[in-house]
């Protein structure tokens, strides 16, 4: 075997040509790496673009037009290829139809695939997707694809939504440019193509949200009420659980600064010493790198007004005195676990969430299942949303961008309450 570099840049291993044909000689399948790769070899590019009708100057790069939309046909492997035509042929056949086309039919009860009466759009799409499907006689699809506007890819990519069909649309997105690109036209301009991508977005948000799809499961949210009766338990839990009662201030002050500051399990995990510091009665907490934004964000933490004994500020006071008493480190984890100060692992940080579940009378399994490190980011974003924050005011706080899904779904399930808005993205108690 041959270690060799290609094109697309890792390495692959490949068999030298003897290998290949001794395989066949006894009759045994060929070496993976021996067998025809679906990506076009230059010998396959060649003889697309003389059955194009190409020359060696369109090749040569003489005429660069033409060598750019021969080129791009031959860098697509054939499965890619394939794919893509069966995408555009449903589009033919939509903006086949005259303009005042049912183009709603489908929308509502039974999806694009649905047998439509009167050749309606759907009805015209699914047939067109079915003899894709079949593998219908063969057309130039990208070239009669590329003619169309691209106020027609548009309203199609929204006919497509308006079925369900989320990645279909966003599949097609893919196969147009590539339509466009292969004959050599203009590509489908950026600003279209993101605005029907983001479109596309929002419409699968909404949906999970309505519960049309059936996205994953979501988790439950952590809810002040758990807190509460997990520091009612303060005397009972370390007994029961065999704990000192260092881990039990420990596991308060995440639960709380969690909630509060609506941060995920592993923003948790990663805290260090160094990334606390109080200020004006609070705290700075920083976040040194989250999913959404890579470069630190300071956030901070204000005690309550009630000044509660679920307060977070006071919570992790005390847990920064033990800490700090200990001669912890500013490079040591803030949350951690054993002499050595060693990071919590994500099943710790679940269990612990899981316990102040317990602790608020929580005993049925399914639920239970639901509840995990990701439950405080969750219930600290429906706890803001039920108490008149904005979709932007959460998204300041929990450093989410305004359109993510997952902010989306948990604004929308959360109870609001009559409370008027508060005025700027300012710490709210959360019922702590």
């Amino acid at each position: 075997m041959v270690r060799r570099r290609t094109a697309s840049g890792p390495q692959r291993l490949i068999a030298p040509p003897e290998a290949a044909s001794a395989a066949a000689a006894s009759g045994r399948p060929a070496p993976a790496a021996a067998r025809t790769s679906p990506r076009r070899s230059i010998t396959d590019s060649i003889a697309a673009a003389a059955a194009a009708g190409a020359t060696r100057e369109d090749l040569a790069g003489t005429r660069p037009a033409g060598a750019l939309a021969v080129m791009a046909r031959g860098a697509v492997a054939d499965g890619t290829r394939r794919n893509y035509e069966a995408l555009l042929r449903p589009f033919l056949a939509f903006v086949a139809l005259p303009p005042d086309s049912d183009s709603d039919a489908g929308a509502s009860g039974g999806g694009a695939g649905a047998a439509a009466p009167g050749g309606s759009a759907a009805g015209a799409v699914a047939a067109a997707g079915a003899a894709g499907a079949a593998g219908a006689a063969p057309v130039d699809t990208a070239s009669a694809a590329a003619v169309r506007s691209d106020d027609e890819c548009a309203q199609y990519v929204v006919f497509v939504v308006r079925t369900g069909r989320f990645e279909q649309a966003r599949q097609f997105i893919s196969a147009f440019g590539w339509a466009r690109r292969a004959t050599g036209r203009a590509a489908l301009g950026p600003t279209v193509a993101a605005r029907a991508s983001r479109f596309v977005q929002r419409a699968a948000a909404n949906a999970r949200i309505a519960g049309v799809h059936s996205g994953r499961e979501q988790r439950e949210p952590f809810r002040a009420a758990w807190l509460r009766a997990f520091v009612e338990q303060r005397g009972t839990y370390a007994g029961r659980r065999g704990v000192s009662p260092q881990h039990f201030t420990r596991n308060a002050a995440l639960l709380a600064v969690g909630y509060r500051l609506v941060r995920r399990g592993v923003e948790l995990r990663r805290l260090r010493r160094r990334d606390v510091t109080a200020r004006g009665g609070g705290f700075d907490v920083v976040i040194q790198a989250s999913k959404s934004r890579p470069r630190p964000e300071t956030l901070r933490l204000d005690p309550t007004r009630a000044q509660s004994a679920t307060c977070p500020v006071a919570l992790l006071r005390a847990h920064l005195h033990l800490v700090d008493a200990a001669g912890c480190a500013p490079t040591d984890f803030l949350f951690a676990s054993g002499p050595e100060r060693q990071q919590l692992s994500t099943d710790v940080v679940t269990d612990v969430v899981r316990e102040a579940w317990r602790c608020a009378g929580g005993t049925d399994e399914e639920e239970c299942a639901r509840v995990s490190g990701h439950s405080l980011r969750i219930g600290g974003a429906t706890a803001l949303a039920a108490r008149g924050y904005s979709t932007a005011q959460i998204a300041a706080l929990g450093l989410w961008a305004t359109t993510a899904d997952s902010l989306l779904l948990y604004v929308s399930v959360a109870d609001r309450d009559e409370a008027a808005a508060p005025s700027g993205c300012v710490s709210t108690d959360m019922g702590l």
